[in-house]
């Protein structure tokens, strides 16, 4: 990332983590520290953040679905960063927003996400 950000040199970068790394059996902390790294990275080239929020399935129970929801608000706060509060947000209807494995997002979830975002971002890039 250090490598791309100088290259580059985004005036936005927009962070987000999937589902599969939520899965990954990273303990939240670690997690948090990853996005803490890469938020300071990027502020520390010129860049504002866009951080997007992402929940996980209850595989490792609910407990630790809830707080890695909650991770993105504190986060959010701590580093006073815009925050997309769950990039899915709006697609429950498995069937019609998403591939058969009901995991992730076909092609008519994408407006739906784009939108998501685009309401953050949007006045940003005025």
């Amino acid at each position: 990332m250090p490598s791309l950000l100088q290259q580059h040199k985004p005036a936005l970068v927009l962070i987000e983590l999937g589902g599969n790394d939520g899965l990954r059996g990273l303990s939240l902390a670690a997690t948090q520290a990853n996005l803490r790294e890469m938020m300071a990275m990027s502020t520390a080239n010129g860049a504002k953040i866009i951080l997007v929020g992402m929940r996980v399935p209850p595989n490792y129970g609910v407990d630790y679905s809830k707080r890695f929801a909650a991770m993105y608000q504190g986060l959010g706060r701590e580093k006073n960063v815009r925050l997309v509060p769950f990039l899915l947000q709006g697609l429950d209807n498995t069937e019609l927003f998403f591939q058969p494995d009901r995991i992730h997002p076909n092609q008519r979830a994408q407006a739906i996400m784009m939108e998501n975002v685009w309401q953050i971002l949007k006045p940003m890039l005025r």
